[in-house]
């Protein structure tokens, strides 16, 4: 009889989080994130021994450098689980209500040094151990709507290098996820019935600093500047109402809101998006025009630390806060 090799299931993963009380000390999971992808990597620097010793040749070794862990992932928007990841990339997070359902209010952190709360993940793909990633930071968030389908996220993170960890006991939201064609399109306060396709993406830069105190870990994963950029596709019509939108350089706000539930509503809002390209596409039986710009920050769209914020995200869920 042969002898097989075992495997791990993909099935069998799961996918936990927490927000850490000291940052870089691990935290069992307090919530579960239910993906479609999951993509963890401990990335080294390796570091070439080289040197002339009278042979044609260039490397005659290698010392392992410094190093991080990363993570991609993706999967569909749910109403609760959702504000991990924008608060972790925002990081200003303003919670009301006595009881459920909570309106999460979450906008840029621009007090202090103005480092979002770092998170702990937990990649849980055997029976009993786990790789845990702690003091991750969000380095990008993107959503996306497209008719037909699900609503989708796809967010990166930078971390420490993962450690074997407990794995935690997992339990999962009852919140059904969004449908794409539960989000209502405004641009300028104008509900547009001919959008078809919209994704609104917020990158923050990132340092890695690395210190001589004897670990390949960071010294310090901080955070820089956000980003927000939104792309808008629908359909030309007569009066070119969409077209003119960047033709006419109107730089208007932005709206899209999903409802699920009185108690499931996700709102993404920026007061002004300076449309830098409206290409006609003619790839389909029907004109469309893609409509991209970048959020200008303001006044209108902070938070609790003041400042300037390019957007504002309003989350209307069970969740008191706990996000950072």
């Amino acid at each position: 009889m042969p002898t097989f090799a075992t495997g791990l299931p993909v099935a069998r993963q799961q996918f936990g989080i927490a927000k850490e009380t000291t940052k870089g000390t691990w935290i069992t999971s307090t919530a579960f994130l239910e993906l479609d992808t999951f993509t963890p990597e401990d990335k080294y620097t390796m570091l070439p021994v080289v040197g002339l010793r009278g042979s044609m040749v260039k490397q005659f070794g290698s010392v392992q450098g410094v190093g991080i862990g990363q993570i991609s992932m993706g999967g569909a928007v749910f109403a609760d689980t959702i504000g991990w990841a924008l608060a972790g990339v925002l990081g200003d997070l303003v919670t009301t209500g006595t009881v459920a359902p909570y309106s999460n209010v979450i906008s840029v952190l621009n007090s202090g040094l103005g480092q979002p709360t770092s998170h702990s993940l937990t990649h849980n793909y055997q029976a009993t151990k786990s790789r845990g990633y702690a003091a991750a930071q969000w380095t990008e968030v993107e959503l996306t709507y497209t008719g037909p389908d699900l609503a989708k996220f796809t967010g990166k993170t930078t971390s420490l290098l993962s450690a074997q960890e407990t794995s935690p006991t997992a339990s999962y939201t009852a919140v059904l996820p969004f449908a794409a064609w539960q989000c209502v399109c405004l641009i300028g306060g104008v509900a547009l019935t001919t959008v078809t396709e919209a994704t609104v993406t917020m990158t923050r830069t990132l340092s890695v600093i690395n210190g001589l105190n004897g670990s390949q870990n960071p010294a310090q994963i901080f955070i820089g500047d956000l980003d927000v950029k939104w792309k808008v596709s629908g359909l030309a019509d007569a009066a070119d109402a969409f077209l003119l939108e960047y033709l006419n350089n109107t730089q208007p706000s932005i709206d899209l809101t999903m409802t699920q539930s009185t108690s499931a509503i996700l709102e993404v809002h920026s007061t002004s998006v300076a449309m830098e390209s409206g290409p006609f596409k003619a790839d389909k039986d029907v004109i469309s025009i893609d409509l991209s710009g970048t959020a200008n920050a303001n006044t209108t769209d902070v938070g609790a630390s003041g400042g300037y914020s390019p957007v504002k995200v309003t989350l209307t869920n069970s969740v008191n806060g706990g996000y950072v």
